[in-house]
């Protein structure tokens, strides 16, 4: 162990790279520390999962592979460590959200490779899973960081019929995971609301884990019985309208175009009680939440069907102004599904990685989510909804770099002019989305930049820095 660590160490050591804001862990070494720092760093700089591209050399290809390797390496130190900063970012804050969801990540062509990865959703691929938690500024929609993270490759064990088993038992638990350990994970706010998409509502969620702390803010799935008798459908179609808003709604690939969309809205309490059909010890013999309806009105394109949403919150709505705060945070949810989207195809690319032990791959992973997370930052920054300075995702050096590029980058026309303050993060981002192929134009005229692009950008910018490294280190020789 003592031989493999001090090869490590002499490894980092070659690098002669500054390691010290990309740390992910202790590992119990300094020597592992280092090389953990300088892997992360190389995969949020060159923005692949590649072991041999990362490291560039054999000697650095062999030091990642035996960090990976390690046993003393685990996900959980990679989680805390990242997760701490999360937390530290969460100073100050009054409010935040914790967007999650499931990303399922399969690997067609690649079976007997992947022997040892259980099966995806089809039965039939091999998968593993991820299930991270993204928190979000709720006054600004600021991205924070990660609140928490689960990867897991499935059992192949033979599991007891659904409707037997204790929520604990089953998959679905991670819903419920992921709020305690968000709760547990990030103490800096005062409030922190859960949100998560259709496949998040499950009883047992409202049954335990609403506080004076932690609320739920969950799209509908189910229409479920309420107290008293008859259906939530039935009931919220007899609810009044509140009233009429406009929302701008992003393009999801293949299913529906940008668009200013107009929507109608209602809203009421409802009292939900226990299901009779799930083995289970409830808290609570009913619940009481929040029903928020916003249903499309606006005409839609061709083949596309208007947006429907029916969210339940254990938040105490009462005002259509406090209604519409419910819904738009619920759009903030997309964020998640950029995070997963750079790492897939376009991205990070995990699905096409020839790593064959899962051990190895779920710790891979989760430095991709928080690599992609920073991209996304970039995405967010591009509208200068954001106040943050560049310096919260770019190094000293990196700004210098970001200042010369400036000079090529931009035109002769206002309208090709970087509009934004001079070291913002939305100035950077600017900047990273013209290298990413962005003509530079504003979203009249042209799309916004969206995570792939940006994407793009990042790869290409971090050539220019180390171009520009290597420039200065052949200089300071010549002297």
């Amino acid at each position: 162990m003592y031989r493999e660590a001090q090869m490590l160490s002499d490894v980092v050591t070659r690098s002669n790279e500054d390691v010290s804001s990309f740390v992910i862990g202790g590992f119990g070494d300094k020597r592992l520390l280092a090389t953990g720092a300088l892997l992360f760093k190389r995969v949020c700089n060159k923005l692949t999962l590649s072991i041999k591209n990362l490291a560039g050399t054999r000697a650095l290809e062999v030091g990642f592979g035996r960090f990976l390797r390690n046993d003393n390496v685990s996900i959980a130190e990679i989680e805390s460590t990242l997760i701490t900063k999360t937390n530290n970012n969460c100073i100050g804050k009054t409010h935040v959200l914790a967007i999650s969801d499931t990303v399922e990540n399969t690997f067609p062509g690649q079976e007997i490779k992947k022997d040892k990865f259980g099966s995806g959703s089809d039965k039939e691929t091999k998968a593993f899973f991820g299930h991270p938690v993204i928190m979000i500024n709720a006054e600004n929609k600021d991205i924070l960081g990660i609140g928490s993270i689960q990867a897991w490759n499935r059992s192949f064990a033979e599991l007891a019929p659904k409707n037997t088993r204790l929520i604990e038992d089953k998959e679905s638990f991670k819903w419920l995971e992921a709020a305690f350990a968000t709760e547990k994970n990030i103490t800096n706010p005062d409030k922190i609301t859960m949100i998560y998409d259709r496949e998040g509502d499950i009883y047992e969620l409202f049954d335990r884990v609403p506080n004076s702390k932690m609320e739920l803010l969950v799209r509908s799935s189910h229409d479920r019985k309420l107290n008293g008798g008859g259906y939530l459908s039935e009931y919220m179609n007899n609810i009044p309208e509140s009233f009429e808003y406009e929302i701008e709604l992003p393009a999801i690939t293949g299913k529906r175009t940008a668009r200013t969309a107009t929507m109608k809205l209602k809203f009421s309490k409802v009292m939900i009680p226990k299901p009779n059909n799930i083995k289970e010890n409830f808290k609570h013999e009913q619940i009481e939440v929040t029903c928020v309806e916003a249903v499309e009105i606006s005409k839609v394109a061709e083949n596309e069907k208007p947006v429907y949403w029916r969210i339940l919150t254990t938040h105490d709505v009462t005002t259509a102004e406090q209604a519409l705060q419910i819904v738009i945070w619920y759009t903030w949810r997309w964020t998640i599904e950029q995070v997963f989207r750079t790492t897939k195809t376009k991205g990070l690319d995990i699905e096409s990685s020839q790593v064959e032990e899962p051990t190895v791959l779920l710790k891979l992973f989760v430095l991709s989510i928080a690599a992609a997370v920073e991209v996304v930052c970039l995405v967010h920054a591009r509208d200068g909804a954001t106040d943050r300075p560049a310096s919260d995702i770019f190094s000293d050096i990196e700004i210098i770099v970001l200042c010369q590029l400036l000079i090529k980058l931009q035109g002769k026309t206002v309208k090709q002019q970087n509009p934004f303050n001079k070291n913002s993060l939305s100035w950077a981002s600017w900047i990273i989305a013209r290298l990413g192929g962005w003509s530079g134009y504003r979203y009249r005229t042209a799309s916004p930049p969206g995570p792939i692009t940006l994407y793009k950008g990042l790869f290409t910018f971090n050539n220019y820095v180390e171009a520009w490294m290597l420039f200065q280190n052949a200089n300071t020789v010549a002297v």
